[in-house]
């Protein structure tokens, strides 16, 4: 069960920054791999808010965490995965899916279908944890459903923030994704979707690494790190576009009682 108080989660979508660059989505990410132990933490960069602590299991190998902003950081979305989670046979018998919630693709980040873990906390917040199934794949994702982002909101939209080193090396994906309509009803709530890849992170280097992501400082640079689906490509491609869709995010949380 998840430590989620319905009437105080606070969720919160700024994609830009003040001055003339606009920041990525997240602030730094930090990992490191001990005894075949995967721990990481992201900090958002005003990106994600919340004003109660989340923690959410992956079954006996780890748990995924979100932790409130505090002494001047940003929310933590920190994790720890055992890699010998693949030893279990029972981990085969998980649904597989390259879907996110909203039933539209992840982004290309991710090659293969993941193990997916489902957990209903109430009826507006629903949770996904996603595991790579070989070892040349090792992924771990989160996805976090929101019941306020409803069908006011475009139905399968999906907008990707690429997660790179100092060497241009992708270590992981943030995506923010409209929900799921059907024939004018709401399937599945929007949310947000991170994932990364336990398997090239280790081909990086096993040492604890802190990456802090390049602003996205011109036209060029944010094609290259954002990605919008279709069909909304063409009207997404202004970062300000995203940010007033994000904005409309928190005011439909404000109006549902979910942010202050």
């Amino acid at each position: 069960m998840l430590g989620i108080k319905p009437s105080s989660l606070l969720l919160v979508f700024v994609l830009l920054a003040c001055g003339a660059d606009q920041q990525q989505i997240v602030k730094s990410f930090s990992y490191d791999i001990t005894d075949n132990v995967l721990t990481l933490s992201l900090e958002f960069n005003q990106s994600i808010d919340i004003n109660t602590p989340i923690t959410i299991p992956i079954l006996s190998y780890g748990n995924i965490t979100l932790t409130p902003p505090s002494n001047g950081k940003g929310v933590i979305l920190g994790g720890t995965l055992n890699l010998d989670y693949l030893d279990d046979g029972s981990i085969a018998n998980l649904k597989k899916t390259r879907l996110l919630p909203n039933g539209q693709t992840m982004p290309p980040y991710v090659t293969e279908a993941l193990g997916q873990i489902r957990t209903r906390e109430n009826d507006m917040i629903y949770t996904d944890v996603y595991l790579g199934m070989d070892t040349n794949h090792l992924y771990l994702g989160t996805a976090l459903e929101l019941g306020y982002i409803d069908m006011l909101f475009p139905s399968g939209i999906t907008i990707s923030f690429t997660i790179a080193d100092n060497q241009n090396r992708p270590v992981g994906v943030i995506t923010i994704f409209g929900p799921e309509v059907q024939n004018g009803t709401v399937v599945s709530s929007g949310g947000f979707f991170f994932v990364t890849n336990a398997s090239d992170l280790i081909k990086y280097g096993k040492q604890p690494t802190v990456i802090v992501p390049a602003p996205i400082h011109d036209e060029a640079s944010f094609r290259n790190l954002v990605r919008v689906n279709a069909p909304y490509t063409r009207e997404y491609s202004d970062p300000f576009k995203i940010q007033e869709l994000l904005d409309n995010m928190r005011q439909a949380g404000q109006e549902a009682g979910y942010i202050d």
